[in-house]
């Protein structure tokens, strides 16, 4: 079927950081399950991705929506890479919701994906949904819960040879070191990264380097948290990867004297509410309780 090779032309695209193409490939197997409803679900899935990634949350929301729907736990479907699409959708879906401002439902989508992948008893879809899981809580900032998910991922990756996760998981287990430890972190981090980009893996990049930026700030290097901080928004925009975005505004600012701090923040708040990303724009008003914002 059409959508099934355009899966792996999603997957390959959005893998490579190409997400103008990820979401020409999108627009195809949208296009294609019109005439095919065995393929709306993997269709609706890639588009909620590629609209997360792009900032557009509520249009995220409605694709996955969509994709859930169309799945039917009683005849499971597996993407063309082999993961489970009804997994996937709750693990990806998320992190739309938490972005949106919805926590509760966010660790409930979570947890749903865990439990639907042990239920199949499918262990690479369960790999999968503990690595979402431990990003969902890399962003709400639950450090213990990261560590769980993380290092059972990495586990998982030991023992059935699954590539990609584990190395995504080794970054996130790097920023929950990081915060006692932040030369260690600083270590698995960057370790992760180098084998990601050896797989030419730049899915997600920029929040990876926030999470590199953060750990370099706990040793207290300043002048590398910048050159981090300054690439990883060049690259949030170039490749409109900009999600996060908002969350590397504020790390910047939280580098610069008040006037340009000030300023930085009003650009992050305005993306925000732009993208109706209230789970950022929060965190934002938060930290900027202190200024005239």
């Amino acid at each position: 079927m059409p959508a099934r090779w355009l899966w792996v032309a999603f997957t390959l695209r959005f893998m490579l950081g190409d997400l103008k193409g990820t979401r020409e490939v999108s627009e195809q197997a949208l296009a294609c399950s019109v005439s095919d409803p065995s393929c709306r679900c993997e269709a609706h899935h890639a588009m909620g991705g590629t609209l997360l990634s792009l900032g557009d949350l509520d249009a995220s929301r409605h694709h996955f929506e969509a994709a859930l729907a169309a799945y039917d736990e009683e005849h499971p479907q597996r993407s063309a890479l082999g993961s489970d699409l009804g997994v996937f959708a709750h693990a990806w879906y998320a992190h739309t919701l938490w972005l949106l401002g919805d926590e509760n439902a966010a660790v409930a989508r979570a947890e749903q994906g865990i439990a639907l992948a042990r239920r199949l008893d499918h262990m690479y879809s369960q790999t999968l949904a503990l690595a979402y899981a431990a990003l969902l809580h890399q962003m709400r900032l639950d450090t213990e819960r990261v560590l769980a998910c993380a290092e059972a991922v990495v586990a998982l990756c030991e023992r059935y040879g699954f590539a990609y996760y584990g190395d995504w998981a080794q970054a996130l287990i790097g920023w929950a070191r990081g915060q006692e430890r932040p030369a260690e972190g600083v270590e698995i981090i960057e370790s992760a990264l180098e084998r990601l980009d050896r797989n030419r893996a730049q899915a997600r990049r920029p929040y990876y380097l926030s999470l590199l930026a953060e750990t370099y700030s706990r040793l207290g290097n300043r002048d590398r948290t910048a050159s981090i901080l300054d690439a990883a928004i060049t690259m949030a925009v170039e490749r409109g990867d900009v999600w996060w975005l908002p969350a590397l505004y504020l790390q910047k600012s939280e580098l610069e004297p008040a006037p340009e701090r000030e300023a930085t923040l009003r650009r992050g708040l305005a993306l925000t509410r732009t993208q109706n990303s209230r789970g950022l724009e929060q965190r934002i008003l938060v930290s900027s309780m202190t200024s005239s914002i």
